[in-house]
């Protein structure tokens, strides 16, 4: 093993995820901040070119951004086990773990939507049967702001709906964030999609509510870093992110 290989804790938390992260970061720097920047300029360069052919962004997104960032966290996986992979690696999806890669990443997309609409759309029906509530009662009312109470009565249940869905549907993509990179993973016995999608939902089981926030604070860094001229999302907050959010994947194994 190399001398940059880091240091495994027994256990996940978010402060050892956090410090494994910062670790993974100050041993491969360099290596790392270039193998971001370079995912970085062919997401932004190949969605920007895609974008002129209708749904093409939608596509390139599906197809290649989705690879490329798993074939980014494999980096770090790789880096952490001691091994020097060259920047390449993030194309290293694009292979039989192709297929595997894509299906789970649109699965693990359309869960997060249809929590998150399906949720919305509930929220509407209460609303609508709220309408229909108020309708019955201004008959005998007669009030002259009927419109603005009926207009209340739908949106409430509406906004409440969309973001008790958002959170749902955040929920599910905590528990499923991982399931793509298991697939790329050998020392991981799941191969098939639905037996990465499962492991992924086992292996995150216990730890959930740790994740979310784990994300939320790397997410956090991450765009303060972006207010520092641009530089400190490039030197800082992508690489800390992706190191410190495969960093819990690595100790979540363990």
């Amino acid at each position: 093993m190399s001398d940059n290989t880091p240091e495994i804790s027994k256990g996940y938390s978010l402060g050892n995820s956090m410090s494994l992260g910062w670790q993974i970061l100050k041993n491969n720097y360099w290596p790392l901040v270039w193998v971001c920047f370079a995912t970085m300029l062919i997401i932004v360069v190949g969605g920007a070119i895609s974008s002129i052919v209708p749904f093409g962004d939608v596509v390139f997104g599906i197809f290649v951004t989705t690879p490329i960032t798993v074939g980014l966290s494999w980096w770090v996986v790789l880096t952490s086990r001691g091994e020097k992979p060259p920047m390449n690696i993030l194309f290293s999806v694009f292979s039989d773990k192709y297929v595997s890669v894509v299906g789970i990443s649109f699965i693990v997309v359309f869960i997060f939507y249809a929590i998150v609409f399906g949720v919305t759309f509930i929220g509407g029906a209460i609303g609508g049967a709220s309408i229909a509530v108020i309708y019955a009662a201004s008959e005998q009312a007669k009030t002259g702001n009927f419109e603005e109470i009926a207009l209340g009565a739908m949106l409430v249940p509406v906004i409440c709906g969309f973001m008790i869905g958002g959170l749902l549907g955040l929920f599910a993509f905590v528990r499923l964030m991982w399931a793509a990179l298991i697939a790329m993973d050998p020392e991981e016995k799941a191969t098939g999609i639905g037996e990465c999608i499962g492991r992924c939902w086992r292996m995150t089981a216990q730890s959930w509510f740790s994740i979310f926030f784990l994300i939320l604070l790397l997410s956090i860094i991450m765009m303060l870093s972006f207010l520092l001229l641009c530089a400190g999302y490039f030197l800082l907050g992508l690489p800390l992110y992706v190191a410190g959010s495969t960093g819990a994947y690595l100790l979540l194994r363990e």
